[in-house]
């Protein structure tokens, strides 16, 4: 009964988390925004996104170790997803602060959102 609730409870975590990628995509291309806003915006939601992969991860190690699970390719392909997506969001943070202007900051935020958003999605297709 508790282990099916934790495991709900990151189930909704990296629900959030992709809702949070797709609303960011969408925000981009419907909106013009000025370079400055742009890139407060782009670098909160940078630390957004980081806090929900930071409870995913956290809620993923508790429900691991709770349930005493043995590791298998499941949770294998997770843990890497996990590295993944906080190196790419990691990476994508510090392009966007070093940005000269708002179109290269738009493309390299479309870019990294497209390449999370697939990694996420490629998790819960194996289910």
């Amino acid at each position: 009964m508790l282990i099916d609730e934790m495991i709900k409870y990151h189930i909704a975590v990296i629900v959030l988390l992709l809702g949070i990628s797709i609303y960011g995509f969408f925000y981009l291309l419907g909106k013009e925004i000025t370079g400055l806003k742009l890139k407060k915006r782009l670098t909160t939601r940078s630390y957004i996104i980081q806090g929900f992969l930071m409870a995913a991860g956290f809620s993923g190690l508790v429900v691991f170790a709770t349930a005493k699970i043995s590791t298998d390719l499941n949770i294998f392909i997770m843990i890497i997803s996990y590295i993944l997506l906080t190196i790419i969001e990691t990476k994508k943070y510090f392009k966007i602060s070093k940005a000269k202007n708002i179109n290269e900051m738009k493309r390299i935020e479309i870019k990294y959102t497209i390449i999370n958003t697939i990694i996420i999605i490629l998790n819960f297709w194996r289910y």
